[in-house]
């Protein structure tokens, strides 16, 4: 089958977009996603992580809400290259799909190039609710949102014949987000009221999305209500460790700016020809406001784990197109050529992609994609190193706001990590808190809005102070311990590079 020239052009675009924002954000496997990753490992061998409190937590559940997102990322546990390829599928896809939704709303070429590079670059990590939807990892967010950038794409058609394939997106989706999945079947209501009223018939695919997504989110629903009556467990989610997800008055300042303006101008293209997409920022609007309400006027935390905020992400996605309409409305010439205005809107876009690289970027090296190639990352090395020196069962010490790759490079059982902490009522997520505060000082009882906001040098001095107590160490049952290469203390490291250094407690 012959691709269409329009869709040749939008797929190549999408590829150099990715390539650039692989040399702007790196590629980071096994920091971010390495808890997942590491839970995948051991599901293929069931002997590592015998002692790691996050990997027994999720174990001890059939049903978490990473079920089948797991299953997807074995190949990659099992051959780490792999990643890559699974990124780069999805990402391309991912910014095809804006490129396709910008041209159902937008004529001008320029305009719709330079969509996901303003999406990607020029406002990428402002934000409200600390949600994107690019990362330079693996992760089910990531997926969920592509498939469901694709199902709003086909839903603008307005065609019925297209509703199997949305519903198998959607439902795809949920099962791998499924806070994403059941959020977004919620403001798209509208488009399942136009399809009922085509043919009430329709109805089945609405039923489909209940008795598979909706039994899932279900299950995950009472699993968490009926756990254990945790202490302070929703100050160490929603308040300690999730603040910026949660908290409204914890979310990036500039996104409180940015995001309102962009759902303004969403309801005020959208009220006249695209009623549709109109009412389904109404509904995301009163939920959010229902979620603020809820919370400061009823003090009330009840609503809070339902995470509206994380769905501004699409007030983001269509804010952006429709900023660009207004711009291509009363801008009477935007010339598609190239000229003076082009070069100018190429230079901005260069100087966003050096900004955002500089200040927001993750680049963790191209060490998982080649390893030859440089100077290796510190945390894979000394993780390797780990793996290959100590015993399966050994449980090692790290800093835990400061070292993310250890736990799936090494194959052994961290002690505690600042990223992997159980999202249901488990005795777990207060053993995690409390591990905190042992090792960093943070009290899981406050409030985290802002990184800048946390005394690093205080929580440095906790952690070499509780790894200068080897009898602590050993009581805790931690065999091994790690320290940054320029600590020094009266015991010898059995490996050190130049980040690093690694020590047995006895």
């Amino acid at each position: 089958m012959k691709v269409p020239r329009e869709t040749l052009k939008y797929i190549l675009w999408s590829i150099t977009i990715y390539l650039i924002l692989i040399i702007a954000y790196g590629y980071d496997l096994g920091g971010e996603n390495g808890g997942m990753l590491s839970l995948a490992l051991k599901k293929l061998n069931p002997q590592l992580y015998p002692k790691d409190l996050y990997i027994q937590a999720l174990s001890k559940n059939a049903f978490n809400e990473r079920t089948f997102y797991l299953y997807l990322i074995l190949p990659v546990a099992k051959f780490p290259s792999v990643g890559i390829i699974y990124h780069a599928i999805v990402s391309v896809f991912l910014i095809l799909g804006l490129l396709k939704i910008a041209r159902t709303i937008l004529k001008n070429s320029l305009l719709i190039w330079s969509y996901p590079l303003i999406s990607v670059f020029l406002l990428y990590y402002i934000n409200w609710g600390a949600n994107e939807f690019y990362y330079n990892n693996i992760q089910p967010a990531t997926i969920a949102k592509t498939l469901l950038i694709w199902a709003w794409f086909f839903l603008l058609q307005k065609k019925s014949k297209k509703l199997p394939l949305i519903t198998a997106l959607i439902i795809t989706a949920t099962l791998l987000q499924p806070m994403i999945g059941l959020q977004t079947f919620i403001i798209l209501t509208p488009y399942w009221i136009f399809f009922l009223r085509k043919n009430v018939k329709n109805i089945i695919y609405f039923l489909l999305w209940l008795l598979t997504a909706g039994t899932y989110i279900g299950i995950l629903f009472l699993t968490h209500e009926q756990g254990e009556n945790i202490p302070f467990y929703n100050k160490i989610m929603f308040h300690f460790r999730h603040a910026l997800h949660f908290i409204p008055h914890c979310f990036s300042k500039k996104g409180t700016l940015l995001f309102p303006t962009l759902l303004a101008i969403i309801l005020y293209f959208t009220r006249k020809e695209y009623k549709l997409i109109f009412f389904s920022f109404v509904i995301l609007a009163l939920a959010l406001i229902m979620y603020s309400a809820v919370f400061y006027l009823l003090n009330s935390e009840v609503l809070l784990v339902s995470q509206w905020f994380r769905a501004t992400i699409w007030i983001k996605i269509w804010g952006i197109i429709f900023l660009l309409k207004m711009i291509e409305k009363y801008v009477e010439k935007i010339s598609s050529g190239f000229n003076v205005k082009q070069l100018l809107l190429m230079t901005m876009i260069l100087l966003a992609i050096i900004y955002n690289s500089a200040f927001y970027g993750k680049h963790t090296g191209l060490y998982e994609i080649f390893p030859n190639l440089r100077k290796k990352n510190p945390q894979i090395d000394l993780a390797l190193k780990i793996k290959e020196i100590t015993p399966v069962d050994a449980v090692i010490l790290h800093p835990p706001m400061k070292i993310n790759k250890l736990k799936f490079w090494s194959q052994r059982s961290c002690y505690i990590d600042w990223r992997h902490v159980m999202h249901s009522k488990s005795p777990e997520v207060l053993e995690w808190a409390k591990r905190i505060k042992l090792t960093t000082g943070l009290d899981y009882k406050n409030t985290i809005c802002r990184w800048d906001f946390i005394n690093i040098k205080q929580v440095d001095e906790n952690y070499i102070n509780l790894c200068k107590n080897t009898e602590k160490l050993s009581e805790l049952g931690i065999n091994y311990f790690v320290l940054p290469a320029n600590v020094c203390i009266d015991k010898k490291p059995i490996y050190k590079n130049y980040k690093w250094s690694l020590y047995k407690v006895y």
